[in-house]
This record gives C-alpha cells, sequence and structure tokens, in this order.
C-alpha cells in the first residue's frame, strides 16, 4: 500500500545550495526501507540500565578530572595535531593530579579498530559498555578524540558516548590545534573576570513560507523564553533574536559581543543549514553553513560574504569577522550538517537500494571549525539531517525541552560533555523504544508503519549531534560578569 509523504516533521531543516529551495520531506517508504544503525541496540539497553551515563556513586563531583580522569585519543598520523595540544594536554594531565596519575591517559589507537574493540583492548578486558565508569579501571570518564573521520569515525564516537563523556577535535589548518589550547589554558586561568556577560543569546529563524523553520518557531522559542520559565533564569539574562529578528546582520552582532546584555557566554541558534552536493566544490567550506531570516523559497540563490553584503542569506566559516568576541563562548547549533555530514546519507538511498552519496567523504563542517579556532570552547551540532522531531516526540508532542536541557547543564556550571550527554539520553530513550516495536509483520497497518518510520527519524536525529571541543571545559560561572 502506497503511504503517502509525511508533513512537516519528517522535512530536513536544510536549502539545497544547487536550487535554494527547502529540502523534500522525507516518505515513510524512504524511511522504513532503511536498516537500523549499527549502535542502536546497545543504546537501548545503556536506557534499560540507567538513564544517563555517569562516573561511579562514590564520585562526588564528576566535573573535577582528579575525580573523573582525562584521556585524549589519537591515530599515529595525527601526531602533528598532538605536537601543537601539548599546553593543553600538560594542563589536563595537572588537572587530574598526582594522586592518580595513571587516570590521565595518551592513547595511540589503531587504524580500522572498533570503539568496542578498543575498549577491551586499552582496559584490559575490563570495560565495556555498560554499567559505570570507573577510571580506575583504565579508561576515564572524559575522552578527546583528536582527528578526522577518517580516524575516528562518527559511528566509532558514536558508540564511546553512550557510557563516556566524548567530544573531538579537528582542524582543516593544523595550527588551529595550537589556537584552541591556546584558548582553553587562557581562559581557564583564575583571576580576572571574563569578558563574557551572564548572558545568553537566542537566534531562530522562521522564513517565509517554510515549513520546517516554521514548525522550529512554533514549539522551541517559547521554552526558552516564556517569563515564568526562562532560560537561564535567575542568574542569568537572555537576549532573543526570533523570526524576523534572526536577520544575518543580527548574528554578525550576536559573534561580534554587540549585545544589549554584553558578550554572551552561550549561544544557541536554531536554522536551516546549507546542503551542497559531493560534486559541488564548494561543499567542504559551506556544507552547515547557517541559512539566515532573508531566505525564503524562490528567494534566489544563496550568497554569503562579510556583513553588509547585499542579498546575503547564509552565514559559513569565511564570513566569521576577525573581530568576532567568542573567547570563552559556547555553542549550540540546531541545523542539518552544523556539525558535520556523512558521506553516505542515512535517510535517503539510490534506486538500487544503495546508500545515497552525501559528501565526498566524512567530513567535520568548517563553521564550528571557524568557531573554535576563534576562541569558542565547544560546539554541540549535528551530524547529517536533522528533522523537528529533535523538538518533538513520534506522537507529536512538543519535546522542546529536548534543545534546552543541554543549555540548563552549562547555565549551571556543568561540564559540556554532561550536558551532551543530555542529547544521548534522549537517544536511548529513542532507541529502547525503536527496539520494543519488533519488526513489521505482514499484518502491519499504516498507522503501524507510521509509528515505526517516526521512531527510525527521532532516533536518527538524537543520536547524530556531535560535541567538538574539550569535553571537560564548562564556564567559570564564578568569573561571569
Amino acid at each position: 500500500m502506497e503511504i503517502a509523504a509525511l508533513t512537516s516533521e519528517f522535512t530536513p531543516l536544510y536549502v539545497a545550495a544547487e536550487s535554494s529551495a527547502e529540502a523534500e520531506p522525507l516518505t515513510a517508504e524512504q524511511v522504513l526501507g532503511l536498516p537500523p544503525a549499527p549502535d542502536l541496540e546497545d543504546a537501548a539497553q545503556r536506557h534499560q540500565a540507567q538513564k544517563t551515563l555517569a562516573p561511579a556513586a562514590s564520585i562526588q563531583h564528576p566535573e573535577l578530572l582528579s575525580q573523573t580522569g582525562w584521556a585524549v585519543l589519537y591515530t599515529a598520523d595525527q601526531q602533528p595535531a598532538i605536537d601543537q595540544l601539548r599546553p593543553l594536554l600538560a594542563k589536563r594531565q595537572a588537572d587530574v593530579g598526582h594522586e592518580n596519575p595513571e587516570w590521565y591517559q595518551k592513547f595511540i589507537v589503531p587504524a580500522g579498530v572498533t570503539a568496542k574493540q578498543w575498549l577491551a583492548t586499552a582496559s584490559g578486558n575490563k570495560v565495556g559498555l555498560g554499567g559505570s565508569v570507573q577510571p580506575w579501571d583504565g579508561i576515564p570518564y572524559y575522552l578527546l578524540l583528536v582527528g578526522p573521520p577518517e580516524s575516528f569515525s562518527f559511528e566509532f564516537e558514536a558508540t564511546l558516548k553512550k557510557k563516556f563523556a566524548v567530544g573531538r577535535l579537528y582542524f582543516d589548518d593544523p595550527a588551529d590545534y595550537g589556537r584552541y589550547a591556546a584558548n582553553v589554558i587562557e581562559y581557564e586561568k583564575t583571576g580576572p573576570r571574563t569578558p563574557q556577560h551572564k548572558n545568553v543569546a537566542v537566534w531562530i529563524t522562521c522564513n517565509q513560507n517554510d515549513r520546517a523553520t516554521h514548525a522550529l518557531t512554533s514549539l522551541v522559542p517559547d521554552e526558552f523564553t516564556t517569563d515564568d520559565h526562562r532560560l537561564g533564569a535567575p542568574n542569568f539574562t537572555l537576549e532573543s533574536f526570533v523570526r524576523g529578528k534572526a536577520t544575518r546582520p543580527q548574528f554578525f552582532r550576536i559573534v561580534r559581543g554587540i549585545m544589549d546584555q554584553g558578550r554572551p557566554a552561550i549561544i544557541f541558534t536554531g536554522s536551516h543549514g546549507t546542503q551542497y552536493l559531493p560534486t559541488d566544490p564548494r561543499q567542504p567550506e559551506k556544507q552547515g553553513a547557517l541559512i539566515t531570516q532573508e531566505w525564503f523559497p524562490g528567494s534566489g540563490p544563496l550568497v554569503s560574504g562579510p556583513d553588509g553584503t547585499a542579498g546575503a542569506n547564509q552565514f559559513c566559516a569565511a564570513d566569521l569577522p576577525d573581530d568576532a568576541q567568542l573567547h570563552g563562548t559556547m555553542f549550540m547549533m540546531f541545523a542539518c550538517y552544523s556539525g558535520g555530514c556523512p558521506r553516505d546519507d542515512t535517510f535517503r538511498t539510490n534506486p538500487d537500494g544503495t546508500p545515497m552519496q552525501a559528501a565526498a567523504k566524512d567530513m567535520i563542517s568548517k563553521l564550528p571549525q571557524a568557531l573554535l579556532s576563534q576562541g569558542a570552547l565547544a560546539v554541540l551540532g549535528h551530524v547529517d539531517m536533522a528533522t523537528p522531531y529533535s523538538f518533538q516526540d513520534p506522537d507529536g508532542t512538543p519535546q522542546a525541552q529536548v534543545l534546552r536541557d543541554p543549555l540548563d547543564e552549562l547555565l549551571k556550571g556543568s561540564t559540556v560533555g554532561m550536558a551532551a550527554d543530555r542529547l544521548t539520553s534522549e537517544w536511548s530513550a529513542m532507541a529502547s523504544q525503536f527496539f520494543e516495536l519488533g519488526p513489521l509483520d505482514a499484518n502491519a497497518t499504516d498507522a503501524d508503519k507510521k509509528e515505526r518510520a517516526t521512531l527510525t527519524v527521532a532516533t536518527h536525529n538524537a543520536r547524530n549531534y556531535i560535541l567538538l571541543g574539550d569535553p571537560a571545559m564548562r564556564l567559570r560561572l564564578e568569573s561571569l560578569s
């Protein structure tokens, strides 16, 4: 039986650069034909065992590396990046301290091993994916992967984040590793107040005649901005730029710190990302660039450039101004490809059933690289496509708190790795529901098929977040103005 294309809930949040058109909704046929991700079963098992990843109960302060440990993972070919990061590694070794020096680790990971294989080998078969994290078993709680997806696949990273606080650093320019290390060390110095204020900037588009961003702004902003439930209350101020205020010039003002309440410590963006074809030479530089309020279906080609560029409706890495004031800032960017893009499209296949190619190779998007190299501490973004099932459940019930929860964690002083785990917990919950459905049988109704399709999309949405930056970073709340 034919099942019609689903509504805006299945419309990915990207604009196709080739046509400057919003994405076509996925169809139930496309989604139902997908094999489950290889790590969904483990995610479901995590949900049944414990709702959030955590160190052992005996650890009182999981934000302290002296109690949880910290490790860097890299492949041998990434030694130049490690050389650039030496000051940060020395700082993290000092943070772990002398009481348990073995809780600071440097792991050179052989090429081609899976996350499960690495865990078993590195821990002497003491550590699996179940149970709490005990750094005395050989694997610390905070894990920083260094290198591109060729070094550590997105699957490798997703597997580890079911138990550990995992972040990744990758820069196309090796010197940016050194810039990031210097920025982190400078930020973590005790002493004068940081240049950031206790201020949060929220920038969410609602493009004219566009399905997906209308769904976004109908559900998400109220979760952040209502007087009785305002994000950051009572200690932080909130500056909200939603719908017609989410313009390109306003985004330039945000990253320059030109705000009524001072430079924001946290910046949340919700918008379309940009999708370029793998044959397009612009893809490495612009995949996942943010689409601003100026774009609408039929508005013409996507245009980027410096502030004030006529007709511009896109913000990419090259647009980040030299005078951006990002030192000590954390970002959460909800948009397709805002964190990265896999080589193979998760949801769409070719007529012969093979995966449709989304990129020339798995890639980390350029915009978060630029933000981190110019002072940002961490960027939470999305790999592959994102849909409105990121902020509503498969029954259509609004769940905008899924996007808010990581920000609340940061605002109370949690590490960004702990904040990102809020999203992994959602993935675990969706995966558990997915496996409870069981396989479709010959008597499945259209309602059964739609339920499975919606859970498939929701589960992949929750799985495909990525943390770029050191997962041990946290805001210096006591030093914010």
